[in-house]
């Protein structure tokens, strides 16, 4: 598993996947077909002495490099379109509640924390809600497991990262998390995890986030806060 930043801890999560989706399909045909080209170009011409590999290889590498390249500019306008069309679908949305875009979406987030405060404090967990912007909004938790949870509004999805305080608590909730309504994968290394593909901004998804973090994580997380704070 190819994990990202910080000092990693050996864990077996694997499980638990790493994020690698349709991002990345338009990069891998891109060169497959490339490969595809390059090697068809070495049966037409096949070439003769170092001074004609060298230039063969050359072109192959070129071939390769313009697949790869070809990929990833289909990848951004995919992502572009996707995201234009949630964007006007959210607008749509705010529009009718009387709200701007970035009001409706800060909304949003609000309300996805709600059910998490009130069971926060209930629990009589500490904690600060933090709003660092309409697009970004933070729960960081005093003496628990979770450090924090991030709520965020990215290309007009829903994402959400957790951090755990020790990776250790990750594999003692892993069974709740395969159990979840939503895919949950490591994002950062092995300290942090999320949703997986982003969700879609709308009644259904909301629910099942609020679900999934008060089931999944919160519940199981408590479990741990009491045999350790």
């Amino acid at each position: 598993m190819n994990l990202k930043k910080q000092n990693k801890v050996k864990i077996e999560l694997s499980t638990i996947d790493t994020p690698f989706t349709k991002d990345t399909q338009y990069d891998i045909i891109g060169l497959f077909l490339a490969i595809v080209v390059g090697i068809t170009s070495f049966y037409i011409s096949r070439p003769e002495g170092i001074l004609e590999w060298s230039l063969k290889l050359l072109e192959f590498l070129g071939i390769l490099f313009a697949g790869w390249a070809i990929g990833l500019m289909l990848n951004k306008f995919d992502q572009n379109r996707i995201s234009q069309k949630e964007k006007q679908i959210l607008e749509e949305r705010a529009k009718s509640h009387h709200l701007s875009l970035n009001k409706y979406l800060s909304k949003t987030l609000e309300d996805i924390t709600k059910p998490i405060r009130k069971w926060a404090d209930k629990n009589k967990i500490e904690y600060n809600y933090l709003t660092y912007s309409n697009y970004k909004h933070t729960l960081d938790f005093h003496n628990f497991p979770i450090d924090y949870i991030d709520f965020q509004v990215i290309d007009y999805h829903l994402e959400f990262i957790i951090r755990m305080h020790n990776s250790e608590y990750i594999k003692r909730i892993l069974k709740y998390l395969l159990n979840s309504e939503l895919k949950l994968v490591l994002t950062l290394d092995n300290y942090h995890f999320g949703n997986h593909p982003k969700e879609k901004i709308e009644q259904r998804a909301i629910e099942r986030i609020k679900k999934t973090l008060i089931e999944s994580i919160l519940n199981p997380s408590y479990s741990i806060k009491a045999h350790l704070f």
